[in-house]
This record gives C-alpha cells, sequence and structure tokens, in this order.
C-alpha cells in the first residue's frame, strides 16, 4: 500500500507548480526502477515513463530510455 502511495504521487508531478518538471520526472523514473517488480501499477508506471521519451530534458529522456530497456 505504500509503494501505491508513492507511485501516485510520483505519477502526479504534472499537477504541481514546479520549475524543473522534467528533471523531476527523471528522478521520479529513478526510483519507479527501485521498486517496479513490486509495484502494482505497472502499466501505469511504464505509460509514465514513454511518455517522458519526448521530454525536453535529456536526462529524462535517458532515464526513459534506460528504464524501458530493463522493464519495458
Amino acid at each position: 500500500m505504500i509503494l501505491y502511495s508513492i507511485t501516485r504521487r510520483l505519477l502526479s508531478i504534472d499537477t504541481t507548480m514546479q520549475k524543473h518538471k522534467d528533471l523531476v520526472k527523471a528522478y521520479a523514473i529513478e526510483a519507479f526502477n527501485e521498486y517496479f517488480g513490486e509495484a502494482e501499477n505497472k502499466r501505469e508506471i511504464l505509460n509514465f515513463v514513454r511518455e517522458q521519451l519526448g521530454s525536453a530534458s535529456p536526462t529524462t529522456r535517458k532515464k526513459a530510455k534506460q528504464f524501458l530497456r530493463k522493464w519495458g
């Protein structure tokens, strides 16, 4: 249940008024990588990561590609 709550918050990054959202998404992808095998909502995580392949941030695009190579 805790992982589900963490995942919900990470997936809702776009609803925040935070600067550098694209870079924050790279860190979210890193977090997902740590527990993806145990995650309940893998489909939502994969959709989120796939969307980041078009990110303005090169770091975020790189993290998304790495994640999808491993889990996608």
